[in-house]
């Protein structure tokens, strides 16, 4: 009949199945990133030693937690991080020793 795929069940045209056109996707590619080489920002143990030494000695830890905070070498970034920690957590005490020295202020000023 005419050349076409007949059903033969109906005898009516077989139905070609629809394709869509082929389009070839570009594989997915990761960003480039450029990373250090593994231990080229860390910093040494000997260097944490002498760093904690230096918080121990009164008036000298505030000064260089502050001059760490603010430092922008990029190659001490975690010293960075540590030392803006520190200093909140150093706020934090502050702030609380002072309540807790008034109210221990007040309950002895109203014994008497």
């Amino acid at each position: 009949m005419d050349g076409q795929n007949m059903n033969t069940q109906q005898g009516m045209p077989a139905q070609q199945p629809y394709q869509q056109p082929y389009a070839q996707q570009q594989p997915y590619a990761q960003p480039y990133q450029q990373y250090a080489a593994p231990g080229a920002n860390e910093m040494s143990i000997g260097a944490w030693v002498g760093v904690l030494l230096l918080t121990c000695i009164p008036i000298v830890n505030i000064i260089c937690l502050i001059v760490w905070a603010v430092s922008s070498d990029p190659n001490r970034v975690a010293r960075k991080r540590w030392a803006i920690a520190q200093l909140i957590i150093l706020a934090i005490a502050i702030v609380l020793s002072i309540i807790f020295s008034s109210v221990l202020a007040a309950a002895f000023a109203s014994m008497f």
